[in-house]
């Protein structure tokens, strides 16, 4: 596949289930890079990083299971079927273990993965995912009900397109962007908005998060380890609490994990992929380089 071309989307089997694979290809005998999205979110959400990488790397990201264009069985929404599912899409793609990238939920899962089966991955980059334990700030009650999605089903393009348009920086905000985020939706006849990842999914997704416990994990990661962090604005008092969490949460993640490499981006969006794609592949590529 040539550096200028789009991706081609593939179908790799994950047990009785097939998943969706968005291949961008690379330079023949390049390393691999899989992309793993977060909760409620899909496999464009990395349209704006890949096309950056392809000259060093072959990379794939995959649409995992309820999400994007992948299968939608009613089981396997848990954390052990999502690492499987991984593992699965890594085998069918990669001869020689990838290096993988998890974008928040998604970064729970490549954790989960790296701790499991070192020897399948050649590396793990955490963005803004899997650095502390959710379990240590909410109870599972409030952590399902804090965190619960909107309930969007019905809701016409237009609308929803312009609600998340108000809340994006303006200079970042342009139709890639816009298809990324539209492809979490099916689309009907009447220009009305369904997620894909169901709400009674997304709940089941979530308590897996709650019960995962990240800081058990990190220092258990015997391959390269790089972690970057979304920084809310310094002196936007509304975000204080949650700047705290984080400072807090890296100062511990530096103890568990001396050998992570970790990165600060200022002023950004958790969806980094959309925000900051630029900055965020320079760091993919300095990852991979470090392997």
């Amino acid at each position: 596949m040539s550096n200028d071309a789009a991706p081609q989307t593939r179908r790799v089997a994950a047990g009785a289930i097939t998943l969706a694979a968005r291949d961008w290809g690379g330079p023949d005998g390049a390393p691999g890079m899989v992309l793993v999205h977060g909760l409620a979110s899909n496999a464009q959400i990395w349209d704006l990083v890949a096309p950056q990488l392809m000259r060093d790397y072959r990379v794939v990201a995959i649409d995992q299971r309820g999400h994007g264009v992948s299968d939608k069985p009613a089981h396997g929404y848990d954390l052990p079927t999502a690492v499987a599912d991984v593992r699965a899409a890594c085998a069918a793609c990669f001869t020689h273990p990838p290096l993988l990238v998890g974008h928040s939920w998604g970064a729970h899962v490549v954790l989960q993965f790296a701790v499991e089966e070192p020897s399948r991955c050649a590396g793990v980059v955490l963005v803004d995912g899997a650095i502390s334990d959710l379990a240590a700030r909410l109870t599972l009650p409030e952590a399902l009900e804090r965190l619960a999605p909107p309930r969007l089903a019905g809701m016409r393009r237009s609308e929803f397109l312009e609600r998340v348009r108000q809340r994006w920086p303006a200079a970042a905000w342009d139709e890639p962007v816009a298809r990324a985020i539209l492809a979490n939706f099916a689309i009907d006849a009447d220009d009305c908005i369904t997620p894909h990842l169901t709400f009674e999914r997304h709940l089941q997704l979530l308590e897996a998060l709650w019960h995962q416990r990240p800081t058990h994990c990190l220092g258990k990661v015997a391959v390269p380890l790089t972690a970057i962090v979304a920084a809310p604005a310094a002196h936007d008092p509304a975000t204080a609490p949650l700047w705290q969490q984080r400072r807090a949460a890296v100062a511990a993640l530096t103890e568990l994990a001396p050998h992570a490499d970790v990165h600060w981006l200022a002023d950004t969006l958790h969806d980094i992929p959309l925000h900051r794609p630029a900055v965020l592949a320079q760091l993919l590529r300095a990852a991979g380089a470090a392997r």
